[in-house]
């Protein structure tokens, strides 16, 4: 290994002396990568560990020796290995099983150190500024120095060869670890070490595909995050996840043209229990900066910039993001049929706030379609429908609709939850549904069997929306039995007045005292009219009038007038009958000269 090592260095060194633009130019990428991987070195360490097959890592923080070292039990370096990292734009990674991984990250610790010394395998290697400034003095004379530098507009002090260009390198002592890298940092990247380590959360192991223990050593204690999964179920942390997946080939028009190897696409979805947890951003095996307002995490392959953190805008991206949402609606799918959640499907693609990049890429686009083509909204009558086959009127009716047992009656009414208001603009208006005020009805009816509060409800929702208007049989007497919307009913009998007498040919009824009241204290009547505040409230919904025996009267006459043009009318019968009712009645309001102006009208 050492020999290999001392022929790439001399390479190295005899290329740099014939072509110092090459060596400014490599010191020149190494600088822009450090910049752009700036934030994420830790992720990128463990990421390198993952790739080379390590189940576990141990983070050690060093403050009083200024040393972070990263230690892993994957493949030790190559030459290949140490190759790459002396070159700026070559990676180890040459076999890209999936999109996405670039390997350029291990660049990313040279923006915190001035000493890096890899242990693995057999050999010990060092990268330092040191070495680098000693290379830079040994293959240029003071002449050649100055030159180069004021060439290139840089400082007498400037030194322009890249960190991990030229290494210096020993045997390396024992250790329980197949890889050591130890992280000699500046004292003023303390703090963002420590803020990386914090970050370094137990969701980092959900996408690893090898890694299973992270252990993190400070001078506060010990933290240790652990994987255990059993088939597609993860437990981290305490917590459960099961794993949802798709992998495939890419697409021949997505393959890169300068590969011969097959590039491949993974996604994958970390769903919690009844998707009450997700994450904020998308993952690339860890989290970017790219915010997803979705109940679950997320991870793709997907192509990101060069500082891992954005999406790029490529049609493999698009494809992948078209991908993913065809995973979450099979998977929401299956999950529907497994629990008892009705809304898990519509829930799986809801998002609040959406990101100006994936907005871009089209993903948004794709959820839209399919939550207006897809049968996933659940309904009253135990099916599901598309959301422009729904309509809605509150989570309180369509729970009266489920207490009563009438489903079925109702087709298309959402069923309860509060992701109906997030869909209202998609659904159907009520006014053009077929059959509603049939469907109403035998609500009502099956109202009978269950307390009167419920009754009360549905008749505050429907005199409270001016599309509901229709005449209804909502209302029931003293009884307990339903007053036909045919017919007249009337607020309860005033006190003191114990019942009115109805002739058989008149359709009157009055509403029950309990039923008044309820409503008087729901609808908050006007305590000095409750009768006619409530007539006035109630109108739109069903035939009910105030009750004054003035009004119950005309009612009786004019059902005798009616009732006389009939056929088979018995003129003789009806007038006795009529007669009878109207002394009796005023006999009982002790008002026997309080006959209507009209009473006399029609005979």
């Amino acid at each position: 290994m050492k020999d290999k090592l001392a022929k790439l260095v001399e390479i190295q060194l005899r290329n740099y002396r014939e072509q110092e633009s090459r060596m400014v130019s490599d010191y020149n990428r190494e600088r822009q990568l450090v910049g752009e991987y700036n934030g994420r070195q830790i992720l990128e360490m463990l990421q390198n560990a993952d790739d080379e097959g390590s189940d576990a890592v141990r983070i050690r923080l060093d403050e009083e020796n200024g040393v972070l070292t990263i230690a892993n039990q994957g493949h030790p370096f190559t030459v290949d290995g140490f190759e790459s990292l002396m070159l700026a734009n070559l990676s180890t990674k040459t076999k890209l099983k999936y999109i996405g991984n670039k390997g350029l990250g291990f660049r990313s610790i040279v923006n915190w150190a001035h000493r890096v010394t890899i242990d693995s395998g057999t050999v010990s290697v060092t990268f330092s500024e040191s070495i680098a400034r000693r290379t830079f003095e040994n293959l240029f004379d003071d002449t050649e120095r100055a030159r180069i530098l004021q060439r290139r507009n840089m400082s007498e002090q400037a030194v322009p060869v890249a960190f991990l260009a030229v290494p210096e390198f020993t045997d390396r002592t024992r250790s329980g670890w197949a890889t050591e890298i130890s992280i000699h940092y500046r004292s003023e990247f303390l703090d963002g070490i420590k803020e990386q380590l914090t970050n370094v959360e137990a969701k980092c192991l959900l996408f690893l595909n090898h890694i299973h223990d992270i252990i993190i050593v400070r001078a506060s204690g010990e933290t240790r995050l652990q994987k255990k999964q059993a088939g597609n179920t993860v437990s981290i942390d305490g917590e459960t996840w099961t794993m949802k997946s798709d992998e495939g080939p890419l697409p021949a028009q997505y393959q890169s043209a300068d590969m011969a190897e097959q590039e491949r696409y993974s996604l994958k979805l970390a769903l919690s229990p009844s998707l009450r947890k997700g994450a904020e951003t998308l993952y690339t095996f860890f989290p970017t900066k790219v915010n997803i307002d979705l109940p679950m995490v997320i991870h793709g392959t997907f192509d990101l910039d060069s500082s891992r953190n954005q999406l790029i805008d490529s049609l493999r991206n698009r494809f992948l993001l078209a991908k993913l949402v065809d995973l979450i609606v099979d998977t929401a799918q299956s999950l529907r049929e497994q629990g008892s959640d009705p809304w898990i499907q519509v829930r799986a693609l809801r998002y609040r706030d959406s990101n100006p990049v994936l907005k871009e890429l089209g993903f948004y686009q794709h959820i839209e379609q399919s939550v207006r083509q897809l049968e996933i909204f659940p309904c009253v009558d135990g099916r599901y429908r598309r959301a422009s086959e729904v309509y809605y009127l509150g989570d309180v009716f369509s729970q009266i609709v489920l207490l009563a047992g009438c489903g079925a009656a109702f087709p298309g009414l959402g069923y309860p939850g509060e992701e109906n208001l997030l869909h209202t603009n998609k659904y159907r208006r009520v006014a053009n549904v077929a059959g509603f005020t049939e469907a109403v009805n035998r609500l009502s009816t099956c109202l009978l069997d269950h307390d009167l509060q419920h009754r009360v409800t549905l008749i505050s929702i429907l005199s409270s929306e001016k599309e509901l208007v229709g005449s209804y049989s909502l209302l029931v007497n003293d009884r307990n039995e339903l007053i036909n919307a045919a017919t007249d009913a009337y607020t309860p009998l005033t006190a003191g007045v114990d019942s009115f007498i109805i002739p058989s040919f008149v359709n009157i009824d009055f509403m029950s005292a309990a039923l008044f009241e309820q409503l008087v204290a729901r609808l908050g009547a006007d305590l000095g009219e409750k009768a006619r505040d409530i007539q006035r409230r109630l109108k739109s919904v069903t035939t009910i009038h105030s009750y004054e025996p003035a009004q119950v009267i005309r009612s009786i006459i004019r059902g005798a007038t009616a009732a006389q043009g009939r056929q088979d009318a018995n003129a003789q019968q009806i007038i006795g009958e009529m007669v009878s009712a109207l002394l009796a009645n005023f006999s009982a309001l002790g008002e026997p000269a309080a006959l209507p102006p009209t009473s006399a009208s029609g005979f």
